[in-house]
C-alpha cells in the first residue's frame, strides 16, 4: 500500500542520515550537513512559478522572518491572498532573466551580525544539524558552513550551490532592486508598523520572536573579521542596498 511505501521510504532515510553521520564523525567531513543544508540546489530546487503568488518571502535565517511572517498571516487573512512563505528558499530559477518588477519581499541584514547570530543560534541547540560543527568552535564553524558564506548573493541569485562572484554579487543586487518589498532588519519594527499601516492591518504593536536567547560576541572583533573574510560579496550586497534602495549614506 501507498502507506507501507512511505514508511518504507522514512525508515530507509534515517538509515541512510545515520551511515552518512557516522562516515562524517570518523572521516571529520560535513556531508550530512550538506545533504540537509537549504543552501542546496540539488534538494531544493527553488523552481517555483511566481505567477501563482501575490507575495514571496525570500527568508534568510535570523534575519526576524519569524516576526514577519506574524504580520504576513494577518494580511493573509484580511485581504485573502496566496502567500509563499514558511522555509527557507531563494527566488525561483524561473524568474533569473527577469528584469520585471516581482511579488518579492525580504528582510536584509547586516551580513557579519547574520553570521554571528546564526553560529549563536546552531551552538545553542542540541538537536541543530550544525551543533556539533558550532561546538568546534567560531572559526571552524566558518570556514565549513556554507550556510555562513554569502548567503545573501546565494539566496538573491538563486545560485545556491556555486561559489558567489560578482557577477552573481550584482545579479543578486539587480534582482532586489525589482522586489516588492525590501526591509532593514536594523529599522524592522519600524518598517514593519508602517506596512501593516499602509495595508490597514489592525496591529498596535508588532510582536518580536526570537528564538536565540544567546546575544553575544557580535562586538567580538575576531569574530567580526573572520565573519567578513567569509562574506566579501555579501558586504558589498549589504552596503550597495543601504545607498541605493535605502538611499543612506553608507
Amino acid at each position: 500500500s501507498y502507506k507501507s511505501i512511505k514508511i518504507f521510504y522514512m525508515i530507509k532515510k534515517e538509515i541512510l542520515k545515520t551511515i552518512v553521520k557516522l562516515f562524517d564523525k570518523f572521516l571529520n567531513t560535513e556531508l550530512h550537513l550538506r545533504l540537509v543544508s537549504e543552501n542546496s540546489e540539488k534538494f531544493y530546487k527553488n523552481s517555483y512559478d511566481v505567477k501563482e503568488y501575490d507575495l514571496i518571502f525570500i527568508h534568510i535565517p535570523k534575519t526576524g522572518g519569524t516576526t514577519f511572517n506574524f504580520v504576513l498571516d494577518e494580511l493573509k487573512k484580511k485581504e485573502n491572498i496566496k502567500i509563499k512563505q514558511r522555509g527557507h528558499f531563494s527566488i525561483s530559477i524561473k524568474t533569473l532573466s527577469s528584469n520585471e518588477k516581482t511579488n518579492y519581499c525580504t528582510v536584509i541584514r547586516d551580513p557579519i551580525e547574520r553570521s554571528i547570530s546564526w553560529y549563536n543560534r546552531c551552538l545553542g541547540d542540541k538537536n541543530y544539524y550544525s551543533h556539533g560543527l558550532a561546538k568546534k568552535g567560531f572559526d571552524v564553524f566558518m570556514r565549513r558552513c556554507s550556510e555562513v558564506h554569502n548567503t545573501f548573493c546565494k539566496y538573491y541569485s538563486g545560485y545556491l550551490d556555486q561559489e558567489v562572484n560578482e557577477y552573481t554579487m550584482n545579479i543578486a543586487l539587480n534582482n532586489l532592486k525589482n522586489f516588492k518589498y525590501v526591509f532593514s532588519f536594523e529599522n524592522l519594527e519600524n518598517e514593519l508598523k508602517n506596512f501593516a499601516n499602509n495595508h490597514h492591518l489592525n496591529l498596535s504593536t508588532i510582536p518580536k520572536f526570537d528564538y536565540n536567547s544567546k546575544k553575544t560576541d557580535y562586538d567580538n572583533l575576531e569574530y567580526k573579521s573572520i565573519a567578513k573574510f567569509y562574506n566579501p560579496y555579501d558586504m558589498i550586497l549589504y552596503n550597495a542596498v543601504q545607498k541605493e534602495i535605502f538611499n543612506l549614506n553608507k
